[in-house]
């Protein structure tokens, strides 16, 4: 027909429009809960709060893929650099990479011992025990990362 996509992005508009739909849907239904948990408890885990923002990231990824793949059938270029300033191909990519970044970090944390109680357990020794300690209290490194200095997050574990 009169689309412009190859044979192998035909329905990937269809595919994207529905992620974004239930991705949409599904996050407002986590968005509630979230909301009436902190109501109830007057705070909301700070997992939460990191997930959230990957979440938004690849809902926003999927967002701007189908505006660049609508365009995209329309005229053959789509929304790239080179065609356009509002290259939503790239800020797909980005955002979708940031969204991995985070939750590979949030996983990283956990595997760590991220409110599993490892406080309580010894310290790690030498150089390496006082960088990795950090990601068992990643509340002290988050403060840490306001002001970032060798010496500080060195110095993470050591309290």
């Amino acid at each position: 027909g009169a689309s412009h996509l190859p044979a192998d992005e035909s329905g990937m508009i269809s595919i994207n429009l529905l992620t974004m739909i239930a991705m949409g849907a599904y996050g407002f239904w986590c968005a509630g809960t979230a909301y009436l948990h902190m109501q109830k408890n007057g705070q909301i885990h700070l997992i939460t709060l990191i997930f959230s923002a990957a979440y938004l990231l690849q809902l926003l990824s999927v967002f701007c893929e189908l505006l660049h793949l609508i365009q995209y059938a329309r005229d053959g270029k789509g929304l790239r650099f080179r065609h356009t300033v509002f290259a939503l191909d790239f800020v797909s990519g980005l955002a979708q990479t940031m969204s991995e970044l985070i939750l590979s970090v949030l996983l990283i944390a956990l595997a760590f011992g991220w409110t599993l109680g490892l406080e309580s357990q010894a310290p790690l020794e030498g150089l390496a025990g006082k960088l990795l300690s950090g990601l068992q209290k990643p509340g002290v490194l988050l403060r840490g990362l306001k002001s970032p200095s060798a010496g500080l997050l060195l110095g993470v574990g050591g309290t």
